[in-house]
């Protein structure tokens, strides 16, 4: 009779398997749970060939001496990934970040809920790190309440932005801010050379300036995204005087431009784009089927896939009959699919949905 299998233990798994299984975890938290466990886990753990993952949400003042003496600073050489979650870690680690000899390894950093006071700071430091390929930033606005003070909903973000395209090996950035009002004019005589970003995630509202502005300095961007749309503002816009010939993707959301103008700015701004997705926009202001034939047909000749989504409140301002016209024109001569779906916001506002596809 066979002897029953032996039971196997969590420390019997292979070295691969653990690695696999760490990489799910942030290595702080890594640390604390096994580096004095035993010998086989500090090995692993300090595996020259390990990367180390930070991804810090809370952390008592009382930590934070051992986490940058500890960790942070004699592992800075193989941490790829840092993502701090809450500001007060920001302010706190500062000095350690930007006084300490440099994060050589480091590929992507995430940092929510950050004031620009101290994000310009940490650029300066960015600039030395040889491999950031990423990052993702969320700004926000430090007010001091003060009696009789008005709350200034003004963000300027153009030191920021003119920073972030020196940074020397920069491929990816996304950059968020609540706030409604939001600028970054780059000046058209900048000194700034080509960056070397190839995707942008814009999750603020912008002005067309300043995003023609932002693109002359980025010739090998791929994909672009606007997230809480473009707006002409008040200054009359500018002509393009460049084109993107890298740019493959575009999305636009929430768009207020007006229709020339819009017209204009996707005529200029390259002609290999192959997805063009703009959402948001009401129906009242947008341009119908003809239209958009001409314009895709005109400018965009390798353009593979093109989407519009509008969202509309169904009270009484919603104009059936123009909304019929509208739908009527893509479909009646074009190969356009239409999904109609009725939705309803967190206000409980009935809400139509309109999504047109090109096939």
């Amino acid at each position: 009779m066979a002897s029953p299998a032996k039971r196997k233990s969590f420390e019997d798994l292979s070295n691969e398997l653990f690695y696999e299984i760490f990489d799910y975890f942030d290595s702080w938290s890594l640390y604390k749970a096994f580096a004095n466990l035993n010998i086989r886990f500090q090995n692993l753990l300090f595996n020259c060939s390990y990367r180390f993952k930070i991804n810090v949400s809370h952390l008592e003042k009382s930590d934070i001496d051992a986490f940058c003496r500890k960790f942070l600073i004699p592992n800075r050489h193989r941490i790829v990934s840092l993502h701090l979650r809450r500001s007060n870690l920001i302010d706190l680690l500062l000095p350690s970040i930007t006084n300490n000899l440099i994060f050589e390894q480091v590929e992507s950093i995430h940092l929510p809920y950050i004031s620009k006071t101290i994000l310009v700071v940490l650029l300066q430091s960015f600039i030395l790190l040889p491999r950031l390929f990423f990052l993702d930033l969320f700004l926000v606005k430090i007010v001091s309440y003060q009696q009789g003070s008005k709350y200034d909903e003004y963000l300027n973000l153009t030191e920021i932005y003119c920073s972030i395209l020196k940074l020397p090996v920069l491929k990816s950035i996304k950059i968020s801010s609540w706030l409604p009002e939001t600028k970054f004019p780059i000046a058209m005589n900048s000194t700034i050379e080509g960056s070397s970003l190839e995707n942008i995630i814009i999750d603020h509202q912008c002005y067309l300036n300043d995003l023609i502005n932002l693109l002359r300095h980025t010739p090998r961007l791929r994909r672009l995204i606007c997230r809480k749309g473009v707006q002409t503002g008040e200054n009359n816009t500018q002509e393009i005087s460049f084109s993107l010939t890298n740019l493959i993707s575009l999305s636009i959301k929430r768009s207020s431009l007006e229709l020339n103008k819009f017209d204009t700015f996707l005529g200029q701004i390259g002609s290999n784009l192959k997805i063009l997705h703009i959402a948001n926009s009401s129906y009242e202001n947008c341009f119908n089927g003809n239209q958009w034939e001409k314009i895709l047909s005109k400018n965009f000749p390798f353009l593979k896939k093109f989407s519009l989504e509008f969202l509309e409140n169904l009270d009484e301002t919603f104009d059936l009959v123009k909304f019929e016209e509208l739908i009527s024109s893509f479909t009646s001569q074009h190969q356009w699919t239409i999904q109609i779906t009725l939705t309803q916001n967190q206000y409980e506002d009935c809400q139509l949905k309109l999504v047109v596809q090109s096939q």
